[in-house]
Parts: structure tokens; C-alpha cells; sequence
């Protein structure tokens, strides 16, 4: 299978992760550019542990993954905003 069970029975990671495929269809890759849709969905026994090192994660099929280390920054992933489309409650864009 390719997505996790816990993954696509979570209405709100298939809408945020399918509306950011579609988005990114044709969007210029960049080095190191992550999904911001479906973060944090499975996290191992170690994920805060990592965090606390430094560690960049990455996702992959809604699980998260150690990507690299930087022991002088904690970053954590962005809430999925859907790029900015519904910032304002009258907006015209609709899914």
C-alpha cells in the first residue's frame, strides 16, 4: 500500500495533502523544499528526542522522518495554510 491506514482514514490529511499535491503540480522544485500538508500525522518513539537535537524532519506518506541535523536551529514544520488561499474569510478561492 502506499499510504498508511492511520493516513488516508483522516479526512482533513487527504484533503490538505491532496489539495497541496494538486497546488505544487507544476511549481519549481527547490533543494530541501518539504510538504507542508500532513505533518506530524506518525511520529517514531524518538521524534521529540530528535527535536531537541536539532533535527530537520522530513515527511514522507504522513510519517516523520529524520532529514539532517542543526544543532542552532529547532524548527518545526509550518501549519498547512493552503498557501495562502483562504487568509481572508470573504476570499474568492474555494476548493
Amino acid at each position: 500500500r502506499r499510504f498508511h491506514a492511520d493516513c488516508i482514514h483522516n479526512a482533513n490529511w487527504v484533503q490538505h495533502t491532496t489539495h497541496e499535491s494538486y497546488a505544487k503540480t507544476y511549481a519549481v522544485v527547490f533543494p530541501h523544499d518539504e510538504p507542508l500538508a500532513g505533518r506530524e500525522m506518525r511520529k517514531s518513539a524518538v521524534h521529540q528526542d530528535l527535536i531537541n537535537n536539532g533535527c530537520i524532519l522530513q515527511a514522507r506518506h504522513g510519517f516523520e522522518r529524520p532529514g539532517w541535523f542543526s544543532p542552532s536551529s529547532q524548527s518545526r514544520p509550518l501549519p498547512y495554510d493552503f498557501y495562502g488561499a483562504y487568509a481572508e474569510p470573504d476570499s474568492a478561492w474555494r476548493l
